[in-house]
């Protein structure tokens, strides 16, 4: 899962560097040992970083932006090119959250189109940012071509295969017919649509930052060289 931000009218201020290690217990290094898939228990440390800078914060996540149940799934169920082509509603993510809140954007941004539940379109009021809010947003694929150019910063939690597929199957086995059920959704549709990303988008290699995300209680990061974080890379 790619962790990507998009700073708004006044674009990054990044949040101080010993700070970021300290609070979220970042332990950054130059060491590249990376899996895939990832989570949001990163986002939500930082989140907490960012706000203590004073900068207001937009949090949300591609999540609201799905396309309808027969577009999701009309190349099969376990389709790994339907959940990677079909799944949400690329062009509503970029008119309704990312162009609103970029350098020209007008700051009225929605945060969903779609109720995945009642699999219908909505019609979110806007809201308005702040002049300085600093927006995060998390989600799958977030680096492909139609997306990546409305984030300011993207950073890739990498997690190994046979982690990523135990956090699935204690997440979801209640609700999607038991444990094998959900290996093989996972190894067929999600994984596999995964691959085709890391085939077509190579994230690991174009993020900004690659988290280790194996051991929730101790994340590591590579920061890369050039990046906005840049700086924290030879402390």
């Amino acid at each position: 899962m790619d962790f990507c931000q998009n700073f708004g009218q006044a674009r990054l201020v990044c949040p101080h560097p010993k700070l970021a290690v300290g609070e979220a217990d970042l332990h950054f290094t130059r060491r590249r040992n990376w899996g895939r898939s990832g989570s949001r228990y990163g986002c939500r440390r930082r989140l907490r970083l960012v706000s203590r800078r004073g900068r207001p914060v937009i949090r949300t996540s591609i999540d609201g932006f799905h396309r309808p149940k027969a577009e999701r799934y009309a190349r099969g169920r376990y389709s790994a090119e339907g959940y990677y082509y079909d799944a949400r509603d690329l062009a509503a993510i970029v008119n309704l959250l990312l162009v609103p809140l970029g350098p020209n954007g007008n700051r009225l941004y929605r945060t969903a189109s779609f109720d995945l539940e009642q699999d219908q379109p909505i019609v979110q009021a806007p809201l308005r940012a702040p002049d300085n809010a600093v927006l995060i947003v998390d989600g799958t694929f977030l680096q492909r071509p139609e997306l990546r150019d409305g984030f300011d910063l993207t950073i890739f939690m990498a997690t190994s295969a046979h982690v990523a597929e135990a956090r699935a199957v204690q997440r979801d086995a209640a609700q999607s017919g038991g444990a094998e059920a959900v290996r093989q959704l996972y190894a067929e549709r999600y994984a596999g649509a995964f691959d085709l990303y890391d085939d077509l988008c190579v994230p690991e290699d174009i993020a900004d930052v690659v988290v280790d995300n194996d051991d929730l209680e101790r994340l590591t990061a590579l920061i890369r060289d050039g990046s906005l974080l840049g700086p924290l890379a030879s402390n």
